[in-house]
């Protein structure tokens, strides 16, 4: 069955179909204008971050400051889920040392011991030689053993290895990322001795590991010619199963291609350009499999006038799960630079497809039932939003955005409806057979929701470094869904607040404060009530701070304290964190 969504944009499309019919009309002048294809910048958010500078490499970068591992739990502000499990976080970009008098070091290690008996180290190692390779290595392992009082055992551990190389030639570059991730964690979710005894503590069933394989290889283009045709291609291969024999399987390819194109005098700047990607999913349980085959193709045109740019294309996505279905969406996004470097604002509209992915879910929650396979992808019809970006000084960076949007397929996690046992005791819980596995009470099941959203974003950051450096970030979103009434686990608010400063260049204390707003939750009901009870989850702050003593040139020690309010506050039903802890540790450049 076919699906077609169709907008009143028959302007901009008749636009987009005569500017690509003028691609050999001719090519424009070298354009002074910085464009976005020859930019230095490190490039964030990817699974693979380099410095599209060749310049810089060769030079050994300052060592990084790592903060404490034992607050992973908490949520990065521009992160709507909470990260709970083993994404598989990129390799830093590093910072780079321009001081030639200073000294510099090929690798940091980092070694601690916190007070739930948990070891942490990392350890980072990079090189290369200048102007034809680079290279990044990264190894991290913390766990924790101490048992959350009056729960089932709770131990966690999480490993992460990674491997980042560059390879430079004239004028391509060619990337390749390599990681491993391993975490494992205990199902506790119930908090009295009547929920349990009728539980082996230490049964296997209440074990759960996850385990993430990934592979990236990316293959760009680094012309300064602007008349060139700049192109970027990325393949990226990933793994992701449990304990339980439930996988998911991911390759996706990418593609962007762009040019410089003399389709108009009225833009100083102007290129035609087309991206695309074919994305296959494998997701299988004990008992099901689902396969998707997601297409997305996008014609742009991308220019600049003056203070304005913009980008405007058409987004294509075609989508074979059971059935077929094929969507176009709006692409606008428009800059206008009102102070050089120092104001300006921003707006558009888009829209598209995204995977709800197992290995992205787990993270979230790792509590979902192993044997979940409905993993349907989220069809933002629209979005449209407008905000505002600035600099003083260089050194107050600020910037708020206002996002309306409309979905389907949104995912939120609660129970299932139909809960067989009596009292506190599940019938169908067997150690000796796993396919009554996934009747255990506290495994979350995927709902699914159509609806409206507004987003509201800001930061402040105050960096004067190495003085003081403080930061803000917040985010405030309301729900308007069609099939719920409440959008489980999604705190309307978060903030967030932080300060570091270096005093005399010896101690470098730093605090960080996080803020969550309430969340609607979910408790399951024992028999004979066949139903969810919904009901609020407590807001919380969670408070962090330390101080590291810098030795020498190559020794420093640290001192770490995470959640020092000591709250067990829920990040979901049943699911409390754990208390205050204290962690000394060491860390060594050489």
């Amino acid at each position: 069955m076919m699906k077609m969504e169709k907008y009143s944009l028959s302007g901009l499309m008749l636009g987009i179909i005569l500017l690509m019919s003028s691609w050999a009309f001719g090519q424009s002048r070298p354009d002074s204008l910085r464009q976005k294809h020859t930019e230095n910048v490190t490039i964030y958010g990817t699974s693979n971050p380099v410095i599209r500078q060749v310049e810089k490499i060769n030079r050994k970068p300052l060592a990084l400051k790592i903060k404490a591992p034992s607050t992973d739990f908490l949520s990065p502000i521009t992160v709507i889920k909470f990260p709970t499990s083993i994404r598989l976080k990129s390799i830093k970009p590093l910072p780079v040392k321009v001081n030639t008098g200073e000294t510099s070091w090929n690798s940091y290690l980092t070694a601690g011991l916190g007070s739930r008996i948990s070891p942490y180290v990392e350890f980072f190692n990079w090189g290369g030689k200048k102007n034809k390779y680079h290279y990044q290595a990264h190894i991290r392992q913390f766990s924790t053993f101490k048992n959350i009082k009056d729960y089932l055992p709770s131990p966690y551990s999480q490993l992460l290895a990674e491997l980042g190389v560059t390879k430079f030639f004239r004028y391509h570059m060619l990337s390749m990322h390599a990681s491993y991730g391993f975490r494992a964690i205990r199902y506790y979710g119930y908090n009295t001795s009547l929920d349990t005894a009728a539980f082996d503590r230490n049964d296997s069933l209440f074990k759960q590991s996850y385990h993430l394989v990934n592979l990236v290889i990316d293959f760009s283009s680094i012309y300064k010619n602007f008349d060139k045709l700049h192109h970027t291609f990325k393949l990226n291969g990933s793994y992701f199963y449990d304990r339980y024999g439930s996988s998911e399987g991911n390759l996706t390819f990418n593609f962007d291609l762009h040019k410089a194109f003399h389709v108009t005098h009225l833009f100083d700047h102007q290129q035609l350009g087309w991206e695309g990607e074919y994305a296959f999913y494998d997701n299988k349980t004990r008992y099901l499999q689902q396969l998707d085959h997601h297409v997305r193709m996008m014609p742009y045109f991308d220019a600049r006038y003056g203070i304005l740019n913009f980008k405007a294309g058409i987004r294509m996505d075609w989508l074979k799960q059971l059935q077929s279905s094929f969507h176009f969406y709006p692409y606008l996004r428009v800059n206008l630079e009102l102070v050089t470097n120092g104001l300006g604002l921003f707006g558009g509209i888009e829209g598209g497809m995204d995977k709800n992915s197992r290995a992205e879910l787990s993270r979230e929650n790792p509590y979902l039932n192993t044997f979940e396979n409905d993993y349907r992808w989220q069809n933002t019809k629209w979005k449209v939003y407008a905000g505002f970006k600035g600099n003083v000084a260089k050194r107050l960076d600020f910037s708020f955005s206002a996002m309306r949007s409309g979905f389907e397929d949104r995912v939120f996690f609660g129970y299932s409806v139909i809960y067989y046992g009596i009292g506190p005791f599940p019938l169908y819980y067997s150690a000796a057979n796993l396919s009554y596995y996934n009747f255990r009470k506290n495994e979350f099941i995927l709902k699914y929701s159509d609806g409206k959203a507004w987003t509201f974003e800001g930061s402040l950051n105050w960096s004067n470094s190495p003085v003081l450096n403080i930061w803000m970030k917040g985010r405030y979103q309301q729900f308007d869904l069609e099939y719920d009434m409440y959008p489980l686990y999604q705190p309307s608010t978060n903030i967030s607040i932080g300060a570091s400063t270096n005093i005399l260049g010896k101690y470098k204390p730093w605090i960080e404060m996080i803020y969550v707003g309430k969340r609607w939750a979910t408790m399951q009901m024992s028999y004979p009530v066949l139903s969810s009870n919904i009901y609020e989850l407590d807001a919380y702050t969670d408070i962090n701070l330390g101080v590291e003593y810098q030795l020498n040139k190559q020794f420093s020690a640290f001192v770490r304290a995470t959640n020092l309010l000591n709250k067990q506050y829920l990040r979901f039903n049943n699911y409390p964190v754990a208390g205050l802890e204290i962690m000394l540790g060491v860390s060594y450049k050489f």
